[in-house]
């Protein structure tokens, strides 16, 4: 563990990277990663993957390996052990034992998911906090850090209660960038570094929901185009060319595939049953 907290000391700033550290550990440590793929794996082989950004606790007799992956520029990723005397308080303001309980066969290895920003708030105060330190011990420079990083635990769980995540699949996250700019030529590679995961992870992972990027992309583009058809007066060609279909006949051809009729058949139905 000693080993890892020194590679996570701070931001790695090579990529790709691709780490495996054994633990075997009795203190408890934290690691705040903001744009890394984790991967945990306890002594009986049962495997957590972590998305990114999060939080994980390790401690309390956990043996195991972690797994660090990242293939997107400027890895940032970074652990330090949290002192002894503030885990009680830590443990009564989120109920951290409880939420630890079950996970790993008794073992603490517990994430939290971080929205986008936290991390990088902590970054900030931690060091504005180590400028004006001086001349403090590493056990309270230690104790300091805690008490930051509770703070933000605190403020993403109250937080996170009051709002409700629309996506709750990486499906939908995907679905929801490419809607934002129908007309670029999006690629599984540029999708796999705003989502922070590899392209084969999410590969695995939208197989795993029945789907494929080539899907998403296309159902997205779909979805607009077939309301905008029935909304507007556009022409086909143009409706093709604002969702990102290079060609009107192969859109077309695919709105046909995926409604039964053609754009102008579909909207012919629509004014009908408007009226």
């Amino acid at each position: 563990m000693k080993a890892l907290i020194e590679v996570l000391d701070g931001q790695v700033q090579h990529c790709p990277i691709n780490q495996k550290f054994d633990i075997s550990s009795t203190d408890f440590y934290i690691v705040l990663n903001h744009n890394c793929a984790l991967e945990l794996c306890d002594s009986k082989g049962i495997k957590q993957f972590i998305e990114p950004p999060c939080l994980v606790a390790i401690g309390a007799d956990f043996k195991g390996q972690i797994a660090i992956n990242s293939f997107v520029e400027n890895a940032n990723i970074s652990g330090f052990r949290l002192a002894a005397c503030f885990i009680e308080k830590l443990n009564q303001q989120l109920n951290f034992r409880e939420l630890c309980d079950g996970v790993f066969s008794g073992n603490v290895a517990v994430s939290f998911t971080l929205r986008p920003g936290i991390v990088d708030i902590y970054s900030a105060l931690k060091a504005m906090v180590k400028k004006g330190c001086g001349n403090r011990s590493n056990d309270e420079l230690l104790d300091i850090n805690s008490m930051l990083l509770y703070l933000l635990m605190h403020f993403e769980q109250s937080a996170s209660q009051a709002e409700t995540r629309s996506y709750s699949s990486l499906s939908s996250r995907i679905r929801a960038l490419i809607s934002k700019d129908l007309t670029k030529p999006w690629t599984l590679k540029e999708i796999a570094k705003l989502v922070y995961m590899s392209e084969s992870t999410v590969k695995r992972k939208l197989n795993k929901e029945g789907t494929t990027f080539t899907d998403v992309l296309q159902a997205a583009r779909l979805d607009t185009a077939q309301k905008m058809v029935c909304n507007s007066d556009a022409s086909v060609s143009a409706i093709a060319e604002l969702c990102g279909f290079k060609h009107a006949s192969y859109f077309g051809a695919c709105f046909r595939k995926e409604y039964g009729v053609t754009p102008l058949a579909y909207r012919k139905q629509a004014q009908l049953r408007a009226n």
